[in-house]
């Protein structure tokens, strides 16, 4: 009767410890683990910048700039950054090519080089 439960209880604490093995983040971690960075035709200079559970989409042409920023989750495919101050959130679908990175949003696509690693 001890064999059995003893054998089964071995059986669920390996199971129960294969279970914790973390896998590589893949995509998420490609994403945010550098900094991004594109010069788009018309001369407007864009970024992206991730920093710890914040996320950064700046866009300058000329003297003016834009800044999407604030909280952001991101699965392997997309990401979202979270405005609650202006009561909006910002869908962009991503690619990561090595050093380049595929930036989708509303059916344009941007393609950023990476431009540094960061520093956590």
């Amino acid at each position: 009767m001890k064999k059995p439960v003893i054998s089964v209880l071995i059986f669920l604490m390996v199971l129960m410890l294969s279970g914790c093995e973390t896998a590589p983040k893949g995509n998420i971690s490609e994403l945010t683990d550098y900094s991004w960075q594109a010069k788009l035709d018309s001369g407007a200079e864009v970024s992206l910048d991730f920093d710890e559970d914040r996320a950064s989409f700046n866009v300058k042409n000329g003297e003016k700039t834009v800044s999407i920023s604030g909280r952001y989750l991101a699965d392997e495919t997309e990401f979202v950054i979270f405005m609650p101050e202006i009561k909006q959130n910002y869908g962009f679908g991503y690619t990561p090519r090595g050093s380049m990175l595929d930036i989708k949003h509303d059916g344009k696509t941007i393609t950023m080089k990476k431009r540094s690693k960061n520093v956590a």
